[in-house]
Order: C-alpha cells, then structure tokens, then sequence
C-alpha cells in the first residue's frame, strides 16, 4: 500500500519520557524524506537542536491542549502524529477531539490508538516461571511482525531487571506459543498504528503461556525509541502511520548468532548497561563490567561474604539481586539453593557458575596459562579483569595475548560491531587469521581516513547521542569517514546513518585500542576524538595514548582532572584563574576533616547521586554528618566551600590553540543546586563586559588545559572575584541547549577544530557568525531557559523560549507541572538573609490575589514588613504545617528554603508531600522571585507560541508539488 498522496504537512509531538526525543527525530527525517513538511513540537533541548536538520518548523513549547491548538492554527498541517509523544501526547489528543479541534481545522490524529498509556510497572512474576517482552510492530490493517524478544533473567525481582535477546531457554515450540500470543494479543487492540511492548509469562512444565500485559482493556504502554537489540523504531513507527503496511517495511529477520544483555547500573541511581557477545557468558560479564561503579567492588573477585545471608538476602526481590546472585556464587552457594530461592531458571546459574571457575582458574593460574586465557576472552573477562584476578599487570597480560594472536573478530549485526572471541578459535599457528578476522570492513570512498569518535561510557541521555551525530555529520562533510564507538544501542541508533558504522563496545582502553587496530587493517586512521565521550573518555586519554592512539582533542592534563577534583586547582594555578577550594573524602572522619580545614558552611557533591540531592549544602559538623548517614563507603564525596551566595555563571566555548569564540553565555537561577537546576540564556545578572571577563578566562583556562575543540566552563562570581567552579574539554551537557538556542553547531566545529581546523577557516566557510561573539549576543531577542530532568546532567534537558523572561519562565513551569496557578494558597519558609529577599515577591503574591501562610522566623518577617499572611501552628502535631495543607489539598504553591543549617528532614518531607500533590515547589526565594514573574506572564496575557526556527526557505528543496486541496487554500 503506497502512502497516502493526500498529506502535504504534518504535526509530530514529542514526548518527554525516556528514549521519546530521539524516536521523534527520527520520525522527523524519516517524514521529510518522504516529501512532508514537517512541524516539530518538543521540549527537550537534544531534539530541537536536531530539529535543524529533521524538521522544517521547530516549536519549543509545553505540550498541552492549548499549545498544540495554537501551533495548529498557526501551521494548519494535515495530520497530527502522536505516536511518539508519550502519555502526554495522549491525553492533549484525547482533549482536543473533545474540543472539536480536529474538525475545526481539519486536522487528523495519526500513529495512536484507543486506551491510554501508561508506564506503570507490572507485578514481577511467581517463583519459578519465566517472563518474556515482546516488542510487536502493527499496522492498521491487521499486519504484525515480531521484532524483538527479551527474557528476563530473574522474572521475581523488581525494577531495572536484567534481560538476555535472543531468548535461551525456551525451546522452538515454545518460541511459537509466545510469538502466537503475542499476535493474538495485538491483533484484539484498537485499530491503530505502532509498537508494543507484550509481556508473556511461561509456566514452570513450559507448556502454559499467560500474557501479563497488557491485557484487554489495560493501559498501553509507551513505545520505546530501540529495540532490546537497537533496532531504531521511530522511522517505522512514522511510516506506519503515513499508512504503509508492516510487510512493506521489508524488515528481513536479523538472526546475527550474537547475545544482548542487558543489567542494571549497579549503586548508581537509575538506568541499565548493555552488552553484546558470542555467547551469554561473554555479554553477561562485558555487562557486568561496566555495571559496577569504579571504586566499588569488582565481579567475581574481592570478599565473598556468608552464603546463608546472602541467600537470605536473595529471596527479597530488588532492583540490583543480579549482583546479589554473583557474590552468593563466588562465595560459595549452590546454584540449585540459589534457583529455589530466587526462581532464577536454572540454566542462567550454570553459565554463572561456569564464569565463577574461570574467575577461581585466572586466580590459580601461576604463570597465565594460554588455555585459561584463551576461555577468559571467550567469556568476556576483560585484560585488566585477568589481571586483577592473576595478579599480573594488565600490559602483561595484553603482550601474552597479542604473542599468542589472541585478537577478537568484529561480526556485524543490523546495527553495529561487536567485539567477540569466536567459540571455535584455537591456540593453533594460524590462531591469528582465525581469531582477528572482522569481515570486510568495506572502503569508505572519501578522500580522507577514518576517525574514530569515542561515544559516552554510560548512556548519558539524547543530548550525549546528539553531540555524537553532529560531529559525525561534521567529519562526512569534511571528506572523512567516522566510526563510532559507544557503549548503549540507544547511542548507535540515534547516530544511525551519521557514522560510515559503528562498534557496540564497552569505554575500555582495551575495547577502544582493538577498534583501532581492525580498523587500521581496513585502512589509514587519521585521528581518534575523545571530546564527545565525556568523563570516561578522558579518564581514558593517557592509556589510549601510551597505547599509540592518535587522540587529536584531550591533553595530558585531562584525565587528572576526572580522577582527581583538586587537579583543577593545579592545572589553572599557572593561569591566574582562582579555584573553588575542594577535597574528596572517602568516609565520615574524611568529609568531617575537609570541612573544617576549608570552613562551613561547605557543599557536598554526591557523584553518582540516588534518592539524594546531587548537591547539598551544610552549616556544621552536626548536618554534615547527618547527610551523609548511611552513605556507602565505598562512594566518595566531594566537599568544597560554599559559593552559593556567588553569581553562577557557564559558557560554552570553541578553542583552536590561539582563539576562542564563545558560543553562549548562561546564568543558573538558583545556582547549580536541587533535582533540576534551571539555567537562563542570556545571563540576567551581567552585561558585554562580564561576558568579555568570561571570554578572557575561558581562554585562560583552555590554554592551560590544552583543550582543542570544544569545551565547557562553570564559573562562579562574587564581586570583582571570578572563581573557575568546572572545566569540561568537549561538549557537557549543555551543547544542545547551546545549539538550539544560539544555532552555533558547537559538536560539529568542535569536531573540526580538533582535526586541525581553525576558527578563521570555519568562520569563511559558513559554519560559525563572522563575528566571534555574535553567537553570545544572537539571543538578545529571546530568552531560553533550560532545565536538566531528575538532576541529570547528561541529557539535553528541558528547553523553554520566549520574548522575556516571565514568559519563558511561565512555559517552562507549565511544560514541567502541566500548568502554573494564577490564584490559590502559597505556603512559605525561609531563612536568614533569605528573609529580606521574599518580601518583594511575597507582596507581589498578594497583589495578584494570593493568600500567604507561614511560620516562625517568615510570619514575623512579612508581618513586620506589612504584607498579609497567616499564620500556622505545628503545636501538638507531628508533622511540618505545611505538609498537613499539602495533604488536605489546600496549598497552590510552595516555598522551601531551609538554608545550610535548616531542617533538611522537613523540608525533605515538604518536597514529597508537594509531588505527591502536583504542587510546584521552590527551593530559594529567587526561584519564587521567577514564579512571579511568570505568573505575571500569564495573567497579562503574553504567552504566544512561536517557532523556534524555520527551514522554510528551503521548501522547494524538500516538499514537491502538492496533489489534493490546495495547501495555501486550507491556510
């Protein structure tokens, strides 16, 4: 079935879950390639920032009824694809058809179907019986395909759970007994277009297949962007919905005889590590690997603990019981204790069991014995895990493997390479044609080699892959052919068609030097680029390049800064620029000795932060210690004093070695603290002179550093007194807010400059403003804003754009609580300095017809100042009065700013109450200062949509001749 000849433009509204943004754009491409005009509506930063080359129109607005209606007024687009907007977009479609808005711009809604979605999780399954996701690609007119399915290693446990594609333990008619359900199952849903998740359940005698969800009637779940395997699905999912059939997808079965595995992130917060091997055993433990955090305890190896406690331990289901399983192993428990007690099928503790000999062989082996090795390698052990266990040097242990030919082949799947040592490779003299050969790598057909381009060692959210797809496009132009390494097939699917290809690796010296070298074999390789793979990349710089890599962008000072924070102090000393005073501390005594040499109040910075602030501030020995109850010992913190009082400022900048542009200028409004710090562009607190003082320290700082590419600098102001607070060599986390905001392509100079371009050349070609400040002050006309999501600080975050301040502000809080009060009850708490700040906002609440409540130190303090307020009472009740108003319903608005030396348990229990409720609350009186100002916004009426660019000019490249009603006759 051809697509229908009757679309000439089309709505896409993108959703704000995780993987959404980057289905989206490709949706976009995928759209535009077919000839549509295509209109994009999203708020997450990496997206618009791609919008430049997926969409014709880019809108960054909330998305809510209200703002879809006036983007459909304004754009009048035939269709409206919603399938890749989330439970957000479902609920705006539900309400406009009850508007009419369909039939009153003659619109219609496509890529979505009845019920709603939801992504609730389901209830784990009973001991002993096995869970299966089925991912099912459907069309309207009955069409289903089977794309993917995944078993769940521990089907009892709970959370981010560990998952096996292709399934190993079901045989061939079981496979057809799930596949059949799964069909059946979709196939009694609503007409629509798309993907869904199915979960099926297999009885322990394997006979007796139950769907778990969804069932008839039950909430959809949220499509996701790849496949357990990386498929990329938001093409398919758009051209579904333009009416293309799944048989003419022409998507032929991918059978590459590799595994996918996928595990939890270990004591690290939320999210999971994917690898991918010869066998399970190989990508189980590559998982594993990365799963455990640098400084905690490695796999297979350190105290093995008591087998009784851990088992104990194992009957209760947990997000994290995979590593639970491991230690039982190595400490001595039998795999059938561990199957009845955890239901694990018993097939998985065999494999485990067998990686639990070979880690106590590597440990006996004196000298390494070839054998050992060569079946280590075979099941994912890598050279520094072999080391660690042998006791030998891992440079040792690379040279015997290298002597013996041991190199790993690099099969290709639909996706990516990947690294394995072939179960049938051999010891034997021609070991090194068996074991190394990685299949035609094919020539590149460009004038120039292949770059390597190191992707980030953890997947880091959309703005990661962005910075990774623009440097690729950035490279291609310039006649070379990059090749990506990353870690996550999220990465490799949102890069898909930028790399000539791509390796699904693990960020390991040893993974990345082996790319080198396959690729060396193909052909010339002219420069490795670190910048794009963050931390880990650095932490990396010095091995590659002892190890003859030729990484072109990140100094020899760049790794001392990942492992130690202090180095910053060093490396900028000689620069004349001033440091934040700062230790890391390992333990209680430690953090207490580093406060009271550097002198409180202090910040403490969690580095992998879960279920804490990744920030906090402490007045005393007293809350110090209080914070950091119960922390892990084995996770250090940071300590450095506290600038909060500062101005906190950031830039974003190019340097070639000589000069350096300034791409954008920010200023965090409530400085880098809380779940989701919100950063203004321009600044508010300073003019062209801060901006050049910035510039002129930037270039300090990258000339010391010897970065050549792109960077990031964190600055905080006091006065006259400029302090350096973080120095990031490459794109952080903020390039594509940067790029969306300002247009500058900051990944694709920055991968330029660091393969010898200069800013001059770049600048004469087009890619940069003639003038090097431009970029800086092309934003003079609009405020952006950008908020980081969940105190994330890898993924694009949140963009917000308007005319003015309040009204950007006022979009960002609707877009993030779903809308902003106008009226109601506000619950107020502050203290000290902070006192004198809320009064002005404090009587501007009142104006606008607010009804203020506070206690203590604020009641005074307002009353004093003549504002209105009431008064609360917490006598004889448990709880904060504050949160008894949030559970009765009768707050609108909340401010909780307890300050270093306040109650961080209620003003915890303050911020629980008031998610619970939907209630918007603020953690500093500058932030309500904001909240007015959007309040104003929207109560005078000044929140209008605009694009936030357009490609129009292009239309007579990409959109051809319409067929049908005239598209100017429907405006």
């Amino acid at each position: 079935m051809p697509r229908r000849a009757d679309l000439g433009s089309v709505l896409v509204l993108a959703g704000s879950e995780a993987d959404l943004a980057a289905g989206a754009a490709e949706a976009c491409r995928t759209l535009t390639r077919q000839g549509l005009r295509t209109v994009l509506l999203g708020s997450d930063a990496a997206l618009l920032a791609a919008g430049a080359d997926a969409a014709h129109t880019a809108y960054a607005e909330p998305l809510t009824p209200w703002f879809v209606e006036q983007i459909i007024a304004r754009e009048r687009p035939d269709v409206v694809l919603a399938g890749l907007g989330g439970s957000a977009a479902r609920q705006v479609v539900r309400a406009l058809c009850s508007a009419g808005v369909h039939e009153k711009y003659d619109v219609e809604f496509i890529g979505e179907s009845g019920g709603e979605f939801s992504s609730a999780p389901m209830a784990p399954a009973p001991l002993g019986w096995r869970e299966f996701d089925l991912q099912v690609l459907y069309d309207r007119h009955g069409g289903v395909q089977v794309l993917c399915i995944a078993e769940r290693v521990d089907a009892a446990g709970a959370g981010a759970l560990c998952t096996v594609t292709p399934p190993q333990t079901p045989t061939a008619p079981q496979l057809r007994r799930l596949t059949d359900l799964a069909r059946a199952t979709v196939r009694a849903r609503p007409a629509g277009t798309g993907v869904l998740s199915v979960r099926i359940a297999l009885g322990p005698d394997g006979r007796r297949p139950a769907l778990v969800g969804p069932r008839p009637g039950d909430p959809w779940t949220v499509p996701p962007a790849v496949t357990a395997d990386g498929r990329a699905l938001g093409g398919l999912i758009a051209r579904l919905a333009l009416g293309e059939s799944v048989a003419e997808l022409g998507l032929a079965a991918d059978r590459p005889g590799l595994v996918t595995v996928t595990v939890p992130r270990l004591g690290q917060g939320a999210g999971t590590v994917t690898a991918r091997g010869a066998t399970f055993r190989d990508s189980f433990n590559k998982a594993l690997e990365q799963a455990v955090p640098a400084e905690g305890a490695a796999p297979w190896s350190g105290p093995a603990g008591d087998p009784a406690a851990l088992l104990a331990a194992l009957r209760v289901p947990a997000p994290d019981r995979i590593a639970t399983v491991v230690r039982a192993l190595v400490a001595g428990a039998e795999p059938a204790d561990i199957a009845r007690t955890s239901g694990i099928h018993p097939w998985f503790l065999t494999e485990l069991s067998a990686l639990r000999r070979t880690a106590t062989d590597l440990g006996h082996a004196r000298p390494l014995d070839q054998h050992v090795l060569l079946r280590a390698k075979r099941e994912g052990f890598g050279d520094r895990r072999i080391a660690a266990l042998s006791g030998l040097p891992e440079q040792v242990v690379r040279a015997v493997r290298h002597a013996i030919g041991l190199r790993p082949a690099h099969p290709a799947t639909h996706t990516a390479r990947t690294s394995v040592y072939m179960p049938d490779a051999t010891l034997a003299p021609d070991a090194i044609g068996r074991t190394s050969i990685t299949g035609p790598l094919g020539t590149t057909g460009r004038d120039r080699g292949v770059v390597v381009v190191l992707g980030p060692g953890a997947w880091a959210g959309e703005g990661a892959d962005h910075s990774c797809r623009e440097a690729a496009l950035a490279l291609r132009a310039a006649g070379w052919a990059p090749v990506l390494v990353a870690s996550d097939p999220r990465t490799l699917s949102a890069t898909r068609g930028a790399f000539e290809r791509g390796y699904l690796e693990p960020l390991t010296a040893e993974a990345v030097l082996e790319v080198m070298a396959a690729e060396r074999r193909a052909g010339a390789v002219d420069a490795l680029l670190g910048q794009f793979g963050g931390a880990a990349a650095a932490a990396l710089a010095r091995e590659l390049r002892d190890g003859g890599a030729p990484l072109s962008d990140l100094s020899a000072p760049v790794p001392d800064l990942v492992t130690g924070p202090e180095a910053l102090g060093r490396a900028l000393a000689g620069a004349g620029l001033r440091t934040a005073a700062r230790r890391t501390a390992a333990s209680l005594p430690e953090a207490l000795a580093a406060a009271g040499e550097l002198g409180y109040p202090v910040l403490v910075t969690f580095p992998h932060a879960s279920g804490r602030p990744a920030r906090s501030a402490v007045a005393d020995a007293a809350g110090l210690t209080h914070l950091l109850h119960g922390c892990p010992a084995d996770r250090p913190v940071l300590v450095e004093r506290d600038l909060r009082a500062c101005v906190e400022l950031g830039v974003d900048a190019l340097y070639d070695g000589q000069e350096l542009v300034l791409a954008s200028v920010y200023e965090f409004l409530d400085g880098d603290h809380g779940d989701a710090p919100v950063c203004a562009l321009p600044p508010l607190s300073i003019g062209s002179g801060g901006v050049a003082r910035l510039a002129g320290a930037s270039a300090r700082a990258a000339r010391a550093l010897g970065v050549r590419g792109a960077l990031s600098v964190r600055f905080a102001s006091a006065g006259d007194v400029l302090y350096v607070r973080e120095v990031v060599p490459g794109t952080a986390h903020t390039a594509p807010f940067t790029t969306a905001a300002t247009r500058v392509p900051l990944a694709q100079a920055g991968a330029r400059v660091a393969m010898g371009a200069g800013l001059a050349a770049l600048r004469a070609e087009g890619l940069l403003p003639p003038d090097g400040l431009r970029a800086a002050a092309a934003t003079d006309e609009r405020v952006f804003l950008r908020a980081g999501r969940d105190g994330t600080n890898g993924d694009g975050g949140a963009l917000a754009a308007g005319p003015e301040f309040g009204t950007a502000y006022a979009k960002y809080l609707i877009g993030s609580h779903g809308s902003l009060p106008t009226k109601g009850r506000v619950g107020l708490r502050a203290t000290g300095h902070d006192l004198r700040s809320l009064i002005l906002p404090a009587r501007r609440l009142t104006c606008y017809g607010f009804e203020l409540f506070a206690d203590g130190d604020t009641f005074g303090a307002l009353r004093r100042a003549g504002v209105p307020v009431t008064a609360l009472s917490g006598a004889g009740h448990p709880e904060p009065p504050v949160v008894r108003l949030l559970r009765a319903g009768q707050l609108d608005l909340v401010l909780s700013a307890p300050g270093p030396a306040g109650d961080r348990d209620e003003a915890a229990a303050v911020h629980a109450a008031a998610a619970r409720q939907g209630v918007p609350c603020f953690t500093s009186v500058r932030s309500l200062s904001a909240v007015v100002q959007a309040i104003g916004a929207v109560l005078d009426d000044r929140i209008q949509v605009a694009p936030l660019h357009e490609r129009d000019r292009h239309r007579s490249l990409w959109q051809p001749a319409r067929t049908g009603h005239d598209l100017e006759e429907k405006r």
